[in-house]
């Protein structure tokens, strides 16, 4: 399901993000449709987010039930 990662990536929220990332925070996480929060920082444009989500080995070529990525939906 949707985690605090999600939300704060979906939201553009940087130091929100950062201090989950620090208190181990999977960056990887996935719906059961395959949304991860890479994926909706970049389909919200959170350019900084998605830097920071890649920096921590986020997978940016993840794909959702439907075939997209992460670079698609950007």
């Amino acid at each position: 399901g949707i985690t605090p990662i999600h939300v704060a990536c979906g939201n553009g929220h940087l130091e929100v993000v950062k201090l989950l990332i620090e208190n181990e925070a999977d960056v990887k996480a996935a719906t059961k449709n395959g949304i991860t929060p890479i994926y909706v920082a970049c389909q919200n444009g959170h350019l900084e987010v998605v830097k920071l989500l890649t920096e921590n080995e986020a997978d940016v070529n993840a794909t959702r039930s439907n075939g997209f990525t992460p670079i698609f939906i950007a």
